[in-house]
């Protein structure tokens, strides 16, 4: 499998996906496991990894909580982005 390389600093979505990335792989989860977590498929996973699908708030929140990130808003990182806008995307 190819990992495709992100640049955190291109995108919000890009950073999204690069610390999500980066946390499954510490907790050793593969990209399946963490959909079975969160209700979605790993193919799910893999296109907000990769910055080709928006993260719902909802996707953040349980993606937060499954990979023990710690954050106390858990999700507002995705939704308080302006490029990530409520009204840009279905919760």
């Amino acid at each position: 499998m190819s990992i495709k390389a992100l640049g955190p600093s291109s995108s919000p979505l890009a950073a999204f996906g690069t610390q999500l990335r980066r946390s499954r792989e510490a907790r050793r989860m593969t990209q399946a496991q963490l959909g079975v977590h969160v209700g979605c498929t790993g193919s799910y996973v893999s296109y907000v990894e990769r910055a080709e699908r928006m993260p719902q708030a909802r996707f953040a929140r349980d993606t937060d909580a499954a990979l023990e990130t710690g954050r106390r808003n858990a999700g507002t990182h995705v939704v308080a982005h302006p490029a990530l806008r409520a009204d840009r995307r279905i919760s």
